[in-house]
């Protein structure tokens, strides 16, 4: 999210970002560019860079990469990451590098803190669904257990419990799973089965709500921890609630980041 103060120079940096991946990097012929960085004595240099969602054709977009004189439009290319993600509030030695996103409807661009993969076509496809079961499995879910004026909200993961209290007295106890873990700063977010902080009977239990779906084409599922935004990861982990048969998912937030849970009530 850009500060309201930086809006005006997001918009300039955009608009010379738009110039440069047209001119020199194909940019009508994909959907997403993934810029590596690394940190060098001359600063933050592009290492390597990955095209996904090929949208038109596929050989322009090799001969652009490989024509001569194709490194020269790298430094520029490497100092608008730097740029954008100072204006995100990214730090570049933990994200790595940064994502430009074509907007096809309108051929615009945006830029995502990290190397943000572009989502499985299952899970995207089926993305506004599971937002809607969201909203409405959290409403239901309220609505039997009257739990809306709770206090706070805490974790028995040894018992695999979600607890609700007023006032400190125990108001309510859900049997539930954490799913994963988004991370702020990083902008990651990890399974709960592959967290090694966790207690090994959470680990197995995440692990488990997710070996146990069957579509294997979400390339997610598969993947320890991955950059991504905070709507994707709450999303991601309301998808496998959703599959697994779980009545709810519930987030618990926190300054460095967010867990959820799947509910079974």
């Amino acid at each position: 999210m850009v500060a309201a103060e930086h809006r005006e120079q997001y918009s300039d940096l955009i608009s010379e970002l738009r110039t440069l991946l047209i001119e020199h990097f194909a940019a009508t012929e994909w959907g997403r560019l993934l810029v590596h960085v690394k940190e060098t004595p001359q600063g933050f240099l592009v290492s390597s860079i990955d095209v996904e969602e090929i949208v038109g054709d596929e050989s322009l977009v090799e001969r652009v990469f490989q024509a001569s004189g194709f490194t020269d439009a790298l430094v520029p290319l490497g100092k608008l990451v730097e740029a954008f993600s100072a204006l995100s509030d990214a730090d570049l030695e933990i994200t790595e590098g940064g994502t430009f996103v074509r907007k096809e409807e309108d051929e615009t661009f945006a830029f995502l803190p990290g190397l943000v993969r572009a989502p499985s076509p299952s899970f995207d496809r089926a993305r506004d669904e599971v937002e809607q079961w969201r909203f409405e499995a959290l409403s239901t879910l309220r609505a039997k257990h009257n739990f809306t004026g709770y206090e706070t909200m805490r974790v028995d993961l040894e018992q695999g419990n979600v607890e609700f209290r007023s006032k400190n007295e125990l108001v309510l106890r859900l049997p539930s799973v954490l799913v994963g873990t988004f991370s702020r700063e990083p902008r990651t977010f990890a399974w709960g089965g592959k967290n090694p902080s966790l207690p090994g009977v959470a680990r197995s239990e995440s692990a488990k709500l997710v070996d146990e779906l069957l579509d294997r084409t979400v390339w997610e599922l598969s993947t320890p921890y991955f950059a991504t935004d905070r709507d994707t990861a709450r999303a991601l982990s309301a998808y496998v609630a959703k599959l697994s048969g779980c009545s709810a998912l519930l987030e618990l937030s926190r300054e460095d980041g967010d867990a959820y849970f799947a509910v079974r009530d």
